[in-house]
């Protein structure tokens, strides 16, 4: 079967279908799927992030092992939407915040991200529970202070801890009222996947790596849908090997 996208209450709920793995063993055969929340990028959607995963074909690599529950973010886009995204996929266009500049204070503040941490925790304790979450570009950021804010105690406390985390292009926090989140490190397993022509992590917002590191990370990026796939497995606790 393939993947089937539905529109509940105002939010994109998609669930990727069941079908075999390719050792041939059945899916009642192996544990249950595992659910993860996933938070589109700015100024998309639910759907947009679904058909992202579709057309790099992360999907059918998943489906047998995850649940993906695609949200739109509460807060309808304030402003243009982003020349690679309106060509390419439709409306309506949401956002987790709008990074606001205060040029006097030159500090940066996110208009929105309060009601992205209502609606969160909305979602979780409606649609939870959530094994896992994941993100793309602001929606990468804003799964990771999701995590760091209920290992913090401040958000998700009625929910069972996150287990795992996959961001896409994440970037670091820019809102200062948010800083505290890194004064802690987090330990979770997850996976980081960045493009080199990403321009987010050319202007600061990730640290930056050695041309040692740029090598190892062109070479596994053969391997990303591959090493997401086998770190799923070793979450569900299937038999695998791993050397």
């Amino acid at each position: 079967m393939s993947p089937v996208a539905v529109l509940s209450g105002g939010r994109s709920v998609h669930s990727l279908a069941q079908s075999s793995p390719a050792n041939g063993t059945t899916s009642s055969a192996m544990a249950r799927k595992l659910r993860v929340l996933a938070l589109h990028s700015f100024r998309t959607s639910g759907k947009t992030f679904a058909l992202q995963m579709s057309r790099a074909g992360l999907d059918k690599a998943l489906q047998d092992l995850l649940d993906i529950v695609y949200v739109n973010a509460p807060n309808a886009a304030s402003g243009p939407i982003p020349e690679d995204v309106k060509p390419y996929f439709d409306g309506p266009y949401y956002e987790w915040w709008n990074a606001e500049k205060d040029e006097e204070r030159d500090r940066v503040t996110y208009k929105g991200w309060d009601a992205s941490k209502d609606f969160l925790e909305k979602v979780v304790q409606e649609q939870g529970p959530f094994d896992g979450i994941m993100g793309f570009s602001q929606g990468g950021a804003c799964a990771s202070t999701v995590v760091a804010l209920q290992r913090l105690g401040v958000m998700l406390q009625s929910a069972a801890p996150l287990k795992f985390a996959i961001f896409f292009a994440g970037a670091l926090i820019r809102d200062r009222n948010l800083s505290y989140i890194y004064k802690e490190k987090v330990t979770l397993p997850s996976v980081h996947i960045i493009g080199d022509k990403d321009y987010v992590k050319e202007v600061g917002h990730c640290q930056p790596i050695s041309l040692i590191q740029r090598l190892i990370c062109s070479l596994i990026k053969l391997l990303v849908s591959s090493y997401i796939y086998l770190l799923i497995q070793k979450l569900t606790c299937t038999n695998i090997t791993w050397h």
